[in-house]
């Protein structure tokens, strides 16, 4: 997959630029391909999570990159990466962080603005999306697995997120 060429300045992210990077991760981790749907994880099985871009200039959090997987899915990932048959839940939430930030560095890459990535941090569940005008994401991949990413921008808050998920690395 490619890049819009529709980019601005600034903060201006695309959903198409966002299924990208949704799509370069997956193949990267599962070879196989996403397409963008209407579904979202199940609430009772999701896991999160999200890394805050920084201005380069000291003014704060201008975005909030977070991400929402399918159990499964995280869960295939932890296997692969811990050898365990049942990953334990530190295995989950390091999985899920790694991924965050990963997902976190590509968009910073896009973006016309200089940031620096905050730690990530992860959970169980939906996390409740914070205020702002937000570009999403949603799709899933040829063995049904689900998955959301979301950059929700924001005015400068101080890190920890637009969404104020607490930090459980």
């Amino acid at each position: 997959m490619t890049l819009s060429s529709s980019r601005a300045e600034g903060l201006a992210i695309t959903s198409d630029d966002l299924l990208v990077v949704l799509a370069d991760l997956w193949e990267a981790t599962f070879s196989c391909a996403i397409a963008e749907a209407a579904a979202s994880p199940d609430p009772a099985t999701a896991w999160w999570a999200a890394v805050d871009l920084i201005d380069g200039e000291g003014k704060g959090v201008v975005a909030e990159v977070v991400m929402v997987v399918d159990e499964p899915a995280l869960a295939a990932v932890a296997r692969l990466t811990f050898g365990a048959d049942e990953p334990a839940t530190d295995h989950m939430i390091e999985v899920a962080a790694e991924a965050a930030n990963i997902l976190g560095g590509n968009v910073k890459g896009i973006l016309a603005r200089r940031t620096r990535l905050s730690s990530p941090r992860a959970g169980r569940g939906v996390p409740p999306l914070g205020p702002g005008p937000r570009t999403s994401v949603h799709a899933v991949d040829d063995r049904g697995r689900r998955m959301e990413v979301h950059v929700i921008h924001t005015s400068g808050t101080a890190p920890g997120g637009a969404s104020r998920n607490e930090a459980r690395r």
